[in-house]
């Protein structure tokens, strides 16, 4: 354990250099002559992560982690909202995601107690807030038909984005192939539905082999975006536009198969992610640009969605414990064992919203201000940005780690240590490996190779 730590705290002091380093390998250096780098979003930044960081050193924070990084989240989106309403601009963007902050709050509530039925959320807020019963019907309605509408919302928003010029030839067909897959997960969620007329509208379907095509299809989707990318020749002027075509191909061939996996609550969860992630790009253009700082990107717009997913985790009904995994979801769609399936699928289903479409969906953060028409950098600016962006990322989760195994190894002799840290431990340590990996595979399939172009340096 001594040899790990040592590991990961010597690749801490080297991460960091390397994102300041990334700037002059293809960009001019950000600073101006005089300039200290330093702003107040870069130490907000560290004080958050420190703060994240060292609650894991107690037992307490580690039961409470859920709801300490929403309290984090929050305190980032409260700094938003000061500053969209002093520049008097995006305060329904700032509001919004305070908003949802809170929902997620209130989820992960829900989430982390085994008898959620009987959680004071559940038994108080129908009667006292809406003046509803808890047995009215009422409730099984929304309860049936909100994830329903969700996904077929999900589907109008990805026909919406695909119908730009920006998408065309064969990433708009594997697009569409996600569109198929919400259909049917509204037709399979249907047919299960508790609702006596829904369920008899679609009884004659045979509706068992729906979660096998949708992974499948997924599959599929996975192999042409493999393709597409082998095949594509983005140039410099359209390399901008070949990225959001990936990213949104990649996520939209992911996202079916772990909604579906998370069960009635994907789609709901989904919305989430898209609208936290939408919040967080519109927010970031509140911020008028720093001459003197040391990245191209915005590291709090970094932390806040790694917040965001650590808080969609917990909102899942997931918690680092191993009796804290859904191992139903890895039987939806099959009825025997097979280690190595049931593996994959219960893998997806634990790190799908925390992990892959994360990692995966950081490139629109990069994009945000070529979507909305602030700028228009380069493509080696845009390498740039992205490669930092990915490190910053991979700084704060290798952070989080080394911690935690600084953690284990002070409690190593702790009474809960078999029950509390160690299965922390092993959570933490195999979300790094996956992120590393999510990483790796998302550099060779956003690079698509730099140009070779150098921007002219400026004097410091």
């Amino acid at each position: 354990m001594g040899i790990g730590l040592g590991t990961m705290l010597i690749s801490l002091f080297i991460i960091f250099p390397a994102i300041r380093r990334v700037n002059n390998l293809y960009t001019t250096s950000l600073l101006s002559p005089g300039g200290s780098g330093i702003s107040f979003e870069l130490i907000f930044t560290f004080f958050i992560v420190a703060i994240r960081a060292c609650s894991f050193l107690s037992n307490s924070f580690i039961l409470e982690e859920g709801k300490v990084a929403s309290f984090l989240l929050a305190t980032t989106s409260i700094v938003r909202l000061r500053s969209s309403i002093m520049k008097k601009k995006m305060l329904f963007e700032a509001v919004s995601f305070l908003l949802l902050i809170s929902i997620l709050r209130f989820t992960i509530e829900v989430g982390l107690s085994k008898q959620a039925a009987t959680s004071l959320f559940l038994s108080a807020s129908p009667s006292w807030m809406l003046g509803v019963a808890p047995g009215h019907p009422l409730w099984t309605y929304m309860a049936e038909i909100g994830p329903i509408l969700a996904v077929i919302l999900l589907a109008f928003l990805l026909c919406r984005t695909i119908s730009s010029s920006i998408f065309g030839g064969l990433w708009k067909y594997i697009n569409l192939g996600t569109i198929l897959s919400y259909v049917l997960i509204a037709v399979y969620w249907g047919a299960e539905s508790s609702i006596p007329t829904l369920a008899l509208l679609l009884q004659g379907m045979a509706t068992g082999h729906i979660p096998r095509m949708i992974y499948a299809i997924g599959l599929g989707q996975l192999l042409l975006v493999a393709g597409g990318h082998l095949f594509d020749k983005d140039s410099e002027l359209d390399y901008k536009r070949s990225l959001v075509m990936k990213t949104v191909a990649i996520l939209s061939a992911w996202s079916p198969t772990i909604i579906i996996l998370s069960g009635k609550q994907g789609s709901l969860v989904a919305l989430a992610l898209i609208i936290g992630g939408y919040c967080i790009v519109r927010l970031e253009s509140i911020e008028d640009s720093d001459s003197d700082a040391i990245f191209t990107f915005n590291p709090l717009a970094i932390t806040q969605w790694n917040l965001l997913a650590v808080c969609l985790f917990f909102a899942t009904g997931h918690w680092c414990a191993f009796d804290g995994l859904r191992y139903g979801a890895a039987f939806i769609g099959f009825d025997e064992f097979v280690l190595v399936r049931q593996a994959i699928l219960l893998a997806i289903d634990t790190f799908g919203f925390s992990h892959i479409l994360p990692v995966l969906g950081l490139p629109l953060l990069a994009v945000c201000n070529f979507l909305f028409g602030q700028n228009n950098h380069g493509k080696d600016f845009r390498f740039n940005q992205l490669s930092q962006m990915y490190m910053m990322y991979g700084l704060i989760t290798a952070t989080m780690v080394s911690v935690t195994v600084i953690c284990v190894t002070i409690h190593r002799r702790h009474l809960m240590v078999w029950g509390l840290f160690a299965p922390k431990f092993v959570f933490d340590v195999a979300g790094l490996v996956l992120t590393d990996a999510l990483i790796c595979l998302a550099s060779l399939l956003y690079s698509g190779g730099p140009t070779g172009e150098r921007v002219p340096k400026t004097e410091r």
